[in-house]
């Protein structure tokens, strides 16, 4: 009974020391950064989630507060708010440190997580999770990524102990809850409550034999929730525009960012410049010419405003589309964004932040005749070698798991169908900071695929003996 006692008294101080370890070497990341540069990054749109922070607590007024959020979702202000509130306005170094306490719950959730599967790889998992560069780095900045991370690795914790318990609804209520705070937190995860709800009717369906109205009936489980959450969201907007909008992104998003990646061979990496102007050009004609605009304008309503713009804007990505690119071009771009997404490491980042140019990186540079191997090379392509060898793993956990040990195959599914949600969203924009959302999902695939690979090999080698 003391061996027991002892046991679990190990275990607890073993999570507590992951989330000490997490928290104080993102704290020390914080502190480097706030000490060498600009907090309020310049490349980043911080402001657009502090603004609506600082207006709900001057005006203690929710209408002004979804007055001033424009594009952007409410939990993240909301959080800053609440941070501003006990710590002083504008305390930046406190949204920061805040984020740094979450990354370290977020490592221990994770950390659970992979346990419902298997008690090894213990150290490899925490260095994978705590030590992941592209959610790592994230915590410096004010960016509502890290919040967002750790409600999906919420979300997956609940979702698989669902799966685990044979279907006791309670978890998959936690779940939802969690995706659907999630959802209102980045646009990114506009595509969530469908895969999570297709996701729950396979499980009904196909795995629990239940008939095709039951099954149909539990899958609205998370649709219910999800849109719950963001009915605030939507009353507010259908209010001011009567439209049943989450936010007025979607025409800009296109137009600026989609069209001009897609203009690109192989997709983003960098906007074609030359589109984007072009792009921008025509928006601002047509917001000159456009009577509804005009007459909204002089109204003061930015909300309807804002829709008008966004349907000028769609339109516009629309008719490019097919006046600019063609469709072979457009099959190249998106498979390359694709590639970009998941295979791009984010270490450029932090050598970019230390004055690194993303040129150097490029294939021209190296044909150029004066270059040279430096320090930053070395370090961009041990991390890059890295990525790679993860993404092997991860494809051979799919493939294994698929066809040959299907033990967890319920959770592949489930991983890789929520992964491809967030993936969708990245279409043309090969950008590793898209790719922050899918990391929990790689993160268990990866464990999944070493679970597997040390079974093999052990296996193996029994034959040989």
């Amino acid at each position: 009974m003391n061996k027991i006692i002892n046991l679990e008294k190990i275990k607890k101080k073993k999570f507590f020391f992951v989330f000490l370890i997490s928290f104080t070497l993102s704290s020390l990341l914080t502190l480097y950064l706030n000490i060498n540069f600009n907090i309020l990054d310049k490349n980043y749109e911080s402001l657009d989630y502090i603004r609506p922070a600082l207006t709900l607590n001057n005006e203690a007024s929710f209408i002004e507060f979804f007055n001033s959020l424009s594009a952007r979702l409410p939990t993240y202000p909301l959080l800053i708010s609440f941070l501003f509130k006990i710590f002083g306005e504008n305390n930046y170094l406190s949204i920061l440190l805040f984020q740094c306490f979450i990354h370290g719950i977020t490592t221990v959730v994770l950390l659970k997580t992979v346990e419902l599967f298997t008690k090894k790889f213990f150290l490899i998992s925490f260095f994978l999770i705590a030590l992941n560069p592209n959610i790592f780095w994230q915590t410096g900045i004010i960016l509502p990524e890290t919040l967002m991370v750790l409600f999906i690795a919420l979300g997956i914790y609940f979702m698989l102990v669902f799966l685990i318990k044979k279907n006791l609804i309670k978890y998959l209520i936690f779940s939802s809850f969690f995706f659907g705070l999630s959802y209102i937190t980045k646009p990114s995860a506009i595509f969530l409550p469908t895969s999570i709800s297709l996701f729950v009717f396979l499980i009904f369906f196909f795995r629990n034999k239940s008939n095709f109205l039951r099954s149909l009936i539990f899958s609205t489980i998370p649709l219910i929730i999800i849109y719950l959450l963001a009915s605030p969201i939507y009353y507010y907007n259908y209010l001011n525009t009567n439209k049943l909008n989450l936010t007025y992104q979607k025409g800009g998003h296109l137009l600026q960012y989609v069209y001009p990646c897609l203009s690109n061979k192989w997709g983003c990496g960098e906007r074609n410049k030359i589109a984007l102007k072009k792009a921008l050009n025509l928006q601002e004609e047509a917001f000159e010419k456009n009577k509804d605009l005009i007459e909204i304008e002089s109204s003061g309503n930015k909300h309807k405003k804002s829709i008008i713009e966004s349907d000028i804007q769609t339109e516009l990505f629309i008719k490019l589309l097919n006046e600019d690119i063609e469709k072979e071009q457009i099959i190249t771009s998106v498979t390359g964004s694709y590639i970009k997404t998941l295979f791009h490491t984010s270490v450029i980042s932090i050598l970019q932040k230390h004055g690194v140019k993303y040129s150097e990186f490029s294939y021209k540079s190296y044909s150029k005749t004066d270059f040279e191997i430096k320090a930053y090379h070395v370090i961009w392509f041990i991390f890059q070698i890295s990525l790679f060898f993860l993404r092997f793993f991860q494809l051979y956990s799919i493939f294994h798991i698929s066809f040959y040990n299907k033990k967890n195959i319920w959770v592949i599914i489930f991983l890789t169908l929520v992964s491809l949600s967030f993936l969708v969203t990245t279409i043309g924009i090969g950008n590793f900071r898209y790719r922050i959302p899918m990391e929990p999902f790689l993160f268990i695939i990866t464990i999944l695929g070493l679970k597997n690979f040390k079974k093999k090999i052990k296996n193996y080698k029994f034959k040989i003996v």
